[in-house]
């Protein structure tokens, strides 16, 4: 039976035709969109009202009555192929919805549970499932929601809960999540773009192979996974993994086969994203956090090298975290300079007491205040002012040995200098 009203979007046969036609919804869309080819802006919802007295169906109420099943005529009306869009459903349970490619754009779901639902491939542009201002406690739960391949484009998530959300391929473009909790969240091949925000979002062990972050994208305050190691293993061991993705693989890549590929695919996926997110920083003038994720791209580059060159990768990252740690550059100059010292005074040094008269000290053997004053104001000294090139020649070696020592400190003291001043002018100057 045909509506009288010509200009009902959800007119399609189904359970709700019966010859004794029931109130249909008078909510108007105000979007752009299409229904099967036809144009719904300006046009009424048309669904059958039910569940209660009033001018709107159940899902453009301001207040759902809390007997009504949202959760059977969503899946109903999904069944149904009706219209659902600019939902407003609030404080619902809708754990494990099945909901499969729905077209719901602009629709909110304020303190709604959708833990588990199945939501893949859908059109969820628009969407607010968060919370619409600071002080209020309804925050939507997405955890284990099934997202993939779904359109969340200008969607709101603010604080909204998708930990373990399996959103691979999804397309997050100007999308809103401020303070949402991702963890363990499955982002693989997804596109974060446009004007994103993921201002104190919480990614801790998210998988983020192959995700595209525009550079436009606001990561300030992200939570990433935090190193928990004690701080002299940080600082002499190589930088932990952000990505849950490149910290279950192994160091070494396998030998042969689809295990090595698979392999170099995931390291290589992690290097892009690493590449992203450092940019970002870059572009938002957050450089310590750019530094830190530029160190984590270049161990995946040193990961995927072999030979001198995984050498050459390796020497860098102990000497200066890739040119990054200024800091770390003075701390091992500071313990050369001492382990010089030391063999300088085991190998002898000659002080000169006048133009052609030279005295030779000799080292204590047992620890002692004169043993203590000679190693710091002789063998100290001595050590200091060749490991800068300075040399004053009021002491010098006694021996062939000593001389040699001699020459490999100032050549290491030599090439310790310029790497202390390439990473201080990369550091502090960025800007």
């Amino acid at each position: 039976m045909a509506d009288e009203t010509p200009d009902y979007v959800n007119d399609v046969p189904g359970r709700h035709c019966t010859d004794t036609p029931a109130p249909r919804c008078g909510h108007v869309y105000g979007h752009d969109g299409f229904h099967r080819g036809v144009p719904v802006k300006g046009k009424r919802c048309g669904y059958p009202v039910t569940h209660g007295v009033g001018p709107y169906c159940i899902f453009h109420r301001v207040q759902t009555p809390d007997d009504a099943p949202v959760r059977e005529e969503l899946e109903l009306a999904q069944r149904e192929e009706a219209y659902l869009a600019e939902l407003r459903i609030c404080k619902r349970d809708l754990s494990g919805l099945q909901l499969p490619a729905p077209s719901i754009p602009n629709s909110a779901f304020n303190g709604v549970s959708l833990k588990g639902a199945d939501l893949r491939g859908g059109d969820l542009t628009g969407c607010a499932f968060g919370v619409f201002y600071w002080h209020d406690e309804h925050i939507c739960d997405l955890g284990e929601a099934q997202l993939q391949s779904s359109d969340l484009s200008r969607s709101s998530l603010v604080r909204a809960h998708l930990t373990d959300a399996y959103m691979v391929s999804t397309k997050l473009s100007d999308t809103d999540l401020t303070r949402a909790v991702m963890r363990r969240c499955n982002l693989q091949g997804a596109t974060i773009e446009g004007r994103s925000v993921l201002r104190n979002a919480d990614l801790t062990d998210a998988l983020l192979r192959d995700c595209r972050i525009g550079r436009e994208v606001d990561l300030e305050g992200v939570v990433w996974r935090q190193d928990e190691r004690p701080w002299w293993v940080r600082i002499a061991g190589e930088q932990e993994p952000v990505f849950r993705d490149e910290r279950e693989l192994r160091n070494w890549p396998p030998r042969y086969g689809k295990p090595r590929e698979e392999w170099f695919r995931t390291i290589s996926g992690c290097e892009r994203t690493y590449r992203q997110i450092k940019r970002c920083y870059q572009d938002s003038g957050q450089y310590e956090q750019a530094g830190q994720f530029f160190i984590r791209e270049m161990e995946c580059k040193r990961k995927q090298s072999t030979g001198l060159r995984r050498a050459a990768f390796w020497l860098m990252r102990v000497l200066s975290d890739y040119f990054e740690s200024p800091g770390k550059v003075v701390g091992i100059a500071l313990g050369m300079v001492l382990v010089f010292a030391y063999l300088h005074g085991c190998l002898g040094l000659c002080e000169c007491a006048g133009p052609h008269v030279s005295v030779a000290p000799q080292w204590p053997g047992a620890v002692s205040w004169e043993g203590i004053e000679y190693f710091v104001t002789t063998c100290v000294y001595f050590s200091m002012v060749t490991f800068t090139t300075l040399g004053h020649g009021d002491i010098h070696s006694a021996n062939g040995w000593g001389r040699m020592a001699c020459s490999v400190e100032a050549a290491t003291g030599a090439i310790m200098l310029a790497l202390f001043l390439v990473c201080l002018a990369r550091k502090y100057g960025r800007a």
